[in-house]
């Protein structure tokens, strides 16, 4: 029975091939959650092996594959079948970094074939702020780190993005406040870290440097943790290449000095791709995002802004919009000190973005928004006509 294993309380597991299976490669590469057998999921061919997506370039992806017996064998090339590729409705239907996918060896071909992907444990999803649809930033992930410079680069608003596709994705957050050297003895450090800490809400916050090792033992110990896959997510410059090059314990991604005037580092990482660590865990290094948008229906706001919603509850209309309206809750708060005049901004801008992307994703309420602007439009001749005494 083609089953990879059923549980962490088990330590091997039938095959369909000779040998026995074991969890020990499984769990290096971040399989640690029981699977489904292979031949309950659709289209996958008696003797599929189990891959891991490492990853992925025009639809040409980098495979972990599990040999029979249970070991990882080497680094492998594969592709999608044309059927997988037929019935794909759209880029949540294709492979991402971290997923974990069946293939096969056809004979005579230099590629492994991807079959089926496995079924998701958690996946991150971003919307890019100029784009209607999804793009996945990597599956089956435990646990994001997302670096935050705490230089001339700061920005917490910026983080709360980061932060809502973690919640929204059921991934724990862990705020990464690197470059700490740069602002060592600086009265504003401390103020700095609690700014993240309010950002956070809740969410642990390590504060590091790579070059002076402060901070740096957590972040080591919490990316090691064996049997989990962790991503680090960030803006360019930030520093997560240096972090990666320090799990890894070598000079493998190339990194570039900080630039003059905003201390800056220079963009090196330019793919996702995932990375076993020698300590143990598994690491998905992606590169920095210009553009971080949340998804049209997503609830990340109601997580990443929580204590907005309960203030909002104490309003006088229950459709206050929180601008001028009498009896409005959160306006006194933010008046008193009570809630961040600066948080509250930020979420009433994502909110705009939400209704922007809405707008013009639904052809209804496109169709109503167009209408409004026409007679707005309209209107405003008109009276620019009356004004000059014609009619």
């Amino acid at each position: 029975m083609k089953v990879f294993y059923e549980g962490m309380e088990m330590t091997k597991t039938k095959s369909n091939v000779s040998g026995a299976l074991t969890l020990t490669a499984l769990e290096n590469w971040g399989g640690s959650h029981a699977w489904l057998p292979l031949e309950n999921i659709p289209q996958v061919p008696e003797g599929a092996l189990l891959g891991r997506v490492v990853s992925e370039a025009r639809e040409i992806y980098s495979l972990e594959v599990f040999e029979a017996g249970g070991q990882s064998g080497r680094e492998q090339l594969a592709e999608l079948t044309g059927r997988l590729r037929y019935l794909s409705e759209d880029r949540e239907s294709l492979p991402v970094v971290g997923d974990w996918v069946a293939v096969t060896a056809p004979s005579g071909f230099d590629r492994l074939l991807v079959h089926a992907i496995l079924p998701r444990r958690t996946v991150l999803r971003r919307r890019a702020v100029a784009s209607r649809g999804a793009q996945l930033l990597a599956a089956n992930v435990d646990r994001a780190f997302l670096a935050m410079s705490l230089n001339q680069d700061f920005n917490p608003r910026r983080l709360e993005r980061y932060l809502g596709i973690c919640r929204e994705a059921g991934v724990d957050p862990v705020i990464v406040a690197t470059k700490l050297d740069l602002c060592a003895g600086d009265e504003t450090l401390e103020t700095r870290l609690e700014e993240l800490r309010q950002a956070g809400r809740g969410a642990e916050v390590i504060g590091l440097s790579v070059w002076t090792r402060a901070g740096i033992q957590r972040f080591v110990d919490l990316a090691s943790e064996p049997g989990k896959t962790s991503v680090l997510l960030g803006s360019s410059g930030v520093g997560k290449t240096t972090l990666v090059n320090f799990l890894l314990g070598e000079e493998r991604l190339e990194t570039q000095g900080i630039r003059e005037g905003d201390d800056r580092g220079k963009h090196t990482t330019t793919r996702r791709e995932l990375l076993l660590l020698p300590n143990g865990g598994v690491l998905i290094d992606t590169p920095g995002m210009r553009e971080l948008g949340w998804l049209e229906g997503s609830d990340a706001g109601e997580q990443v802004f929580d204590e907005f919603g309960e203030w909002a509850a104490r309003c006088r209309f229950t459709d206050c919009g929180h601008a001028s309206e009498p009896g409005c809750a959160i306006r006194v708060a933010i008046e008193s000190g009570e809630l961040d005049a600066g948080r509250f901004a930020h979420w009433k801008k994502l909110e705009r973005e939400a209704a922007f992307v809405e707008r013009k994703s639904d052809p209804v309420v496109a169709a109503r928004e167009r209408e409004r602007w026409k007679k707005i439009g309209k209107e405003g001749r008109e009276r620019s006509l009356a004004k000059r005494g014609k009619t």
